[in-house]
């Protein structure tokens, strides 16, 4: 037999797939790509976290991030339903057009929704595998948490004040650039324009970098630009709710989830601990969008501002002036649709129901409080589901049917049928009363009140208030018209809620 012959009779080797060719070349390239990128300054642990994000997604790639408890207090109570659960069932029905609610909200995206009613849980409805001890992302709510932290640190006598200089905290900023001594903790708060972030395609993107560089102290101190002076402008991003948070950990000399289960998460006896993602290990948490929590335990906090401040309790977590600070329409960012935001809370008046005050999350996360009412729902989802607006304005119908079957009464006087959102300063002092402007100084003895008091005695449930003041030189005669506001009077002045009844002391319920 020829050579030929024998060499064509011989088995050859199975080609590989094309699939395991593109793996081939691809492996090769794609570690030149990173060892390329890390001698360009972007670390590996960067670079693998961000690859795993575009082809896992985000949830995937948090799950594998370090994260720190926020721990909670041994022996405490969960949050007790209403004795009736099909009151609300009408209500909700009309709500979600007719629906049984758990279907029409997992077709939207939601993994929890939690209805209360004077702290009893009127309605509770999990999807896509939650669970009422499931903690899940509530994204910028955490936004909302750390103003509440921050005015606890002045109360506390860690910070001076809202309007204390960045630089006073964090000196080595001033090193860098000078501007930064013109930006006060106020402007991380309220989440004023003035910080560089950059929207770029690929690793440069300020998002992905917000999410997932491993030393975000570093970056915050070394790497993070300025635009120029602070703006008075709503710009929320990452940066600025990262370097509050690490002014909060200079101030208070402890991680920022240590404050915040020493401030608020013992003291309103959430039932199970949350935690907070990090960069690192042992690093700084990612302040923005890495708290994890339940919705029974959010909840809490939007009984905090319904009850003003005041625990379970009967003490004050926070003072009743320091509420108002988070909401005042004074000075705020005045938004579409006559809503404000102030201190990382959005508000917004409302003929019939008052007040609504709410903080908001990417995909759709909301915590909202109708403090007159003291009605406080969570929404915690995948993805949207539907425009903030539209779960307000249908959400806030099934608080309007709730108030109205409500057996323990509304608190505080309800508003006026209709209100013009235009001149009701001008309409106050027309009438020859004096206008009146909320008391916002926090940690005075007029802003504490009654909160800073022990708890009531049985039978007996003390009203607390923020308190209000004549306006210097404010028109008290007729025809004395002042600059017209675009907050309705009643929305404007103090609040007087019955904290034991916010708190589950409705015996009808």
């Amino acid at each position: 037999m020829s050579r030929r012959s024998s060499r064509s009779s011989s088995p050859r080797p199975p080609a590989p797939p094309p699939s395991a060719w593109r793996w081939v070349l691809a492996v090769p390239l794609i570690l030149a790509l990173m060892l390329s990128m890390t001698a360009m300054g972007y670390p590996m642990v960067y670079l693998t976290r961000v690859l795993r994000h575009w082809h896992e997604g985000q949830a995937a790639t948090d799950a594998t991030l370090p994260r720190r408890a926020v721990a909670a207090r041994a022996g405490v109570t969960e949050l007790q339903p209403v004795r009736d659960p099909l009151r609300a069932e009408p209500a909700l029905r009309q709500a979600f057009d007719g629906r049984a609610p758990a279907g029409w909200l997992a077709e939207r995206g939601t993994r929890a929704l939690l209805v209360l009613q004077h702290g009893r849980i009127v309605a509770e409805h999990y999807a896509d595998g939650a669970q009422a001890d499931s903690l899940q992302p509530v994204r910028q709510i955490g936004d909302a948490v750390l103003p509440m932290l921050l005015l606890a640190a002045i109360e506390d006598g860690l910070v001076q004040g809202l309007d204390d200089p960045l630089t006073r905290l964090l000196p080595e900023l001033a090193d860098r650039d000078l501007r930064y001594e013109l930006y006060t903790l106020r402007h991380l708060a309220r989440q004023q324009g003035g910080l560089r972030w950059s929207a770029r395609a690929g690793l440069a993107d300020d998002r992905l970098r917000s999410l997932y560089w491993p030393d975000r102290r570093a970056w915050l101190l070394r790497g993070l630009s300025l635009d120029g002076k602070p703006r008075d402008e709503h710009v929320p991003h990452a940066w600025q709710a990262d370097l509050l948070a690490l002014s909060l950990e200079r101030a208070t000399g402890r991680p920022l989830s240590d404050y915040l289960s020493q401030r608020l998460w013992q003291p309103l006896g959430m039932a199970r601990p949350a935690a907070w993602l990090l960069d690192v290990e042992d690093g700084l948490e990612r302040a923005d969008s890495g708290l994890l929590a339940r919705a029974r335990d959010l909840a809490r906090l939007g009984i905090l501002m319904s009850a003003l401040g005041v625990g379970p309790d009967g003490r004050a977590v926070l003072t009743s002036g320091a509420v108002q600070q988070l909401i005042t329409p004074d000075g705020a960012h005045r938004l579409n649709g006559g809503t404000w935001v102030q201190l990382g809370w959005h508000a917004r008046p409302d003929p019939q129901q008052g007040l609504l005050w709410w903080a908001e999350g990417s995909d759709g996360q909301l915590l909202l409080v109708w403090p007159r009412q003291q009605i406080v729902m969570v929404r915690l989802g995948t993805r949207e589901g539907e425009p903030v607006p539209a779960w307000l304005d249908r959400l806030g119908g099934l608080a309007r049917a709730l108030a109205a079957s409500d057996p323990c009464g509304a608190s505080g006087t309800p508003p006026p049928a209709a209100e013009p959102h235009e001149g009701a300063d001008a309409a106050i002092a027309q009438a020859g009363a004096p206008l009146q402007r909320v008391n916002l100084t926090v940690g005075t003895a007029e802003a504490a009140g009654p909160a800073r008091t022990a708890a009531p005695e049985a039978g007996a449930h003390a009203g607390v208030s923020a308190s209000a003041t004549p306006v210097a030189g404010a028109a008290s005669t007729a025809g004395v018209r002042p600059a017209p506001s675009p907050v309705p009077a009643w929305a404007r002045l103090p609040l007087k809620v019955d904290p034991a009844l916010a708190w589950g002391g409705c015996p009808a319920l």
